[in-house]
């Protein structure tokens, strides 16, 4: 037997990611209602109406939509009336507007009901994360002098998700000393990305004293559609750790 042909021939049966042709990787978010007069997902991409092949399994409908929304950088897509492609750019913050439908099947909406699906990421950051949601981690918080102050050094690498009461994004603005339960504050410099932006670097600042970036240290980002990750590590010295802030939702 031809070893190498056969291992080949079995990575392929079993799906093993091949190129950029591999199939884009989404979950399901839920069937949401719509209305004519302001759609909430607001983008007709394509729709299939006209070619669906009633006697099969609609979800080739989906990957195609899928296909279609991730040629255009969005991160939230609907199928609607069974082969209407939707999406936009704001998709991620108006997706729910009109509130919860029972008009779905399975796997696409019916007429004015949107099954509703957002990717999770190129690393799948938007769906595996952690979450970072001390109290003591807010902007808002002030260390009670004579505490330990906090320090981000044993954090073990990988995505986060920051989440109230901590806040809902990482602070964006420099922080004096003694909030976030910390002394050395870290904040991020880099602005903000927006949803099409899929991970950007980024540049998280440490303020001492009047310094507002005594030391720096470089991270990764991405703007999941309702909710920013971030990819960190751990802090080189102590105290220092990484400050959250409560604002509005990302778009």
């Amino acid at each position: 037997m031809n070893w190498p042909l056969f291992v080949l021939a079995s990575l392929f049966c079993l799906g093993f990611p091949t190129s950029s042709t591999a199939a884009p990787e989404f979950v399901q978010v839920g069937c949401f209602k719509d209305m004519s007069r302001q759609r909430a997902l607001p983008k007709l991409l394509v729709s299939y109406r006209g070619t669906i092949d009633w006697n099969t399994d609609l979800n080739y409908i989906v990957r195609k939509c899928a296909q279609e929304a991730k040629k255009k950088n969005h991160m939230y897509f609907s199928v609607q009336f069974y082969g209407e492609c939707w999406s936009g750019d704001t998709a991620p913050m108006t997706y729910d507007r009109y509130g919860k439908s029972t008009r779905c099947t399975a796997t696409v909406g019916g007429e004015f009901a949107n099954m509703v699906y957002r990717f999770v990421g190129d690393e799948k950051e938007c769906l595996n994360y952690a979450t970072l949601s001390s109290a003591s981690r807010s902007s808002t918080y002030q260390l009670p002098i004579g505490s330990t102050p906090s320090c981000d050094d044993g954090l073990p690498s990988g995505w986060y998700r920051f989440s109230n009461p901590a806040g809902d994004k990482m602070a964006s603005t420099c922080l004096p000393s003694g909030k976030c339960g910390t002394v050395v504050t870290g904040w991020l410099e880099t602005a903000h990305p927006r949803t099409a932006d899929g991970i950007i670097s980024g540049k998280v600042c440490f303020r001492w004293g009047s310094n507002c970036c005594q030391w720096s240290q470089n991270i990764h980002l991405r703007n999941c559609g309702r909710f920013y990750v971030y990819k960190l590590g751990k802090t080189f010295a102590c105290p220092m750790g990484f400050c959250g802030i409560t604002s509005s939702r990302p778009g």
